[in-house]
């Protein structure tokens, strides 16, 4: 059975539209991590604006300057975390999407590569005798291309989850110690007062 230009051409269309799909799915994707990120800026600019406004109303009813000292102390920790918070979520906002895509892509990736190499076999049925080590040596070729893909892709992906886990630890140590400053700094000033 040979390559008709009946067959060539439904697969050049099955192609395509698998391709449209995957555009589609990482669109939406793409859409969804912007709402979710639109979704968390709000909700931090609405517990931003609450949280100046009573500061504000607390800052009206200091009387003292140590009462204010205290008043701004109190605030370094919490404005810490929050941000700390923020940058978490964002993060975790980002990966989830990297995942996302990353999935979508190696499985249209596979798809691609499992079809490629059907066509080729196709293809090398009807190749003249004595093509057998050339068709052979493009098989491992494209089997080498392969499995150089897949080691970087892991590779990769474990790079992203170590600096991940090194961003996460070195965000809780920053908390931990702005925590222990914080409490040093408000105990020094109890203590001159």
């Amino acid at each position: 059975m040979s390559a008709t230009p009946e067959k060539f051409v439904a697969t050049v269309k099955a192609e395509l539209e698998a391709g449209l799909e995957t555009g589609t799915s990482a669109t939406n994707t793409m859409l969804g991590a912007v709402e979710r990120v639109s979704a968390l800026n709000i909700s931090t600019a609405r517990s931003t604006m609450e949280e100046g406004s009573s500061y504000a109303q607390a800052l009206a009813a200091v009387k003292e300057p140590k009462a204010l000292l205290e008043l701004q102390l109190g605030l370094l920790n919490p404005g810490a975390e929050q941000g700390i918070a923020y940058a978490r979520a964002l993060t975790t906002i980002g990966n989830e999407t990297k995942d996302a895509l990353t999935k979508l892509y190696e499985a249209q990736a596979s798809t691609l590569a499992g079809k490629f190499t059907a066509a080729l076999d196709e293809l090398f049925k009807n190749a003249p005798a004595g093509s057998e080590a050339a068709v052979e040596a493009m098989k491992s070729a494209i089997a080498s291309a392969s499995s150089s893909y897949e080691s970087a892709a892991k590779v990769a992906k474990e790079l992203a989850d170590t600096t991940q886990t090194n961003i996460e630890s070195a965000t809780a140590l920053a908390v931990e110690n702005l925590a222990k400053n914080t409490k040093a700094v408000a105990s020094a000033v109890k203590s001159a007062s």
